[in-house]
């Protein structure tokens, strides 16, 4: 349970990333576009990447929304639905459907079940966007844009054209098994753009909070290292006990291979139950730590619960039956030379 929950630990961070920075690497784009479409292709062939070029409006509003308890906006970013849809696609994430003239769907900032039942006016009064629905897939790094409203493409375009400067870009960039790759994140430095990167924030976090990882991992193996010595000694103490028996067992006619058999079996009883035990522990222990750890809303039971069990048991088992094979192998030894005497004396 204590090495599950330290898996969960250590690669809960990395997804988290998934939602503060949805895509590989985004960058925002002023009107004056800093970044060629030359450049945008070059970094698609280069690193295998797809990019997608997403239009927002930013557009004031009357009144201040408070995203959370704390935090304000004083303007939402527009997106529609097909350019939303075509981030999803990007990120492998599931889409929304079909959006009527008036109907909105908020991203929310913190995730949230919750009904939502918002109306955003416009500063300037003659525009309501009314939200009935909201969605926890962000498209963007909330770095960029925090208050997202999703529209029909028909009200876009009415917005778009009566609101022109009101239009700015993000460039998303994403690739299979891309996040962590430095080298992108390298090359884009020398465009001189201002970016958000996952690899930049999953380093950051890793960084940040490297003590506490030590700490856990280090607490995970001082416990791994307790449970093998004691069912190590235990196995040797409780099977060595009945030296005599095995002993009786060899006079009757028993070979040392099958008393190592014998042996075996007592052994799989001491090892087997707790190991079963504790898998059952386990399950029941990373679970509850998710709840606490992790964002349930967001995550899926893999990384919640499948990722740390499948880690735990890779790890864990061989070195389990590494040490049921020495206690075995051990025992055996030394039950050897003390029944072989016997033997010969007969």
């Amino acid at each position: 349970m204590v090495l599950g929950v330290t898996f969960l630990t250590l690669s809960y961070p990395y997804e988290a990333t998934k939602r503060i920075v949805p895509t590989t690497l985004e960058t925002k784009i002023a009107k004056k576009r800093p970044l060629s479409t030359s450049e945008i292709k070059s970094f698609e062939q280069k690193f295998a990447l797809k990019a997608v070029d997403s239009k927002l409006l930013q557009l004031k509003l009357k009144d201040k929304w408070y995203f959370s308890k704390r935090n304000t906006s004083d303007h939402i970013d527009v997106i529609s639905l097909s350019n939303y849809n075509e981030l999803m696609a990007l990120q492998h994430r599931e889409q929304l459907k079909k959006l009527a003239l008036n109907e909105a769907v908020l991203v929310n900032y913190y995730a949230s079940l919750a009904p939502v039942n918002e109306s955003f006016t416009l500063k300037d009064g003659s525009q309501t966007l009314q939200v009935k629905k909201a969605t926890n897939q962000n498209p963007f790094a909330f770095a960029n844009s925090v208050v997202t409203v999703i529209v029909s493409d028909a009200k876009f375009n009415e917005l778009a054209q009566k609101y022109p400067n009101a239009s700015y870009a993000i460039v998303s960039f994403d690739g299979k098994n891309m996040r962590d790759n430095e080298k992108l994140v390298q090359a884009f430095k020398k465009t001189k753009v201002a970016y958000f990167s996952s690899y930049e924030r999953n380093k950051l976090i890793t960084n940040a909070n490297s003590p506490t990882f030590l700490m856990i991992s280090m607490i995970s193996i001082l416990f791994f290292v307790t449970i093998s010595t004691i069912l190590y000694f235990t196995a040797r103490i409780e099977e060595l006990s009945l030296s005599e028996e095995y002993d009786t067992l060899a006079k009757l006619g028993y070979q040392i291979k099958e008393i190592r058999h014998v042996v075996a079996v007592e052994n799989a009883w001491l090892f087997f139950p707790p190991l079963i035990l504790g898998l059952v522990n386990g399950v029941f222990g990373i679970l509850g730590a998710s709840y606490l750890i992790t964002d349930s809303l967001t995550t899926n039971w893999y990384s919640r619960l499948g990722q740390p069990l499948l880690y735990t048991i890779g790890l864990f088992l061989p070195i389990y039956l590494l040490v049921y094979y020495l206690a075995g192998r051990s025992i055996g030894k030394e039950l050897k030379e003390y029944i072989e005497p016997t033997i010969y004396k007969m």
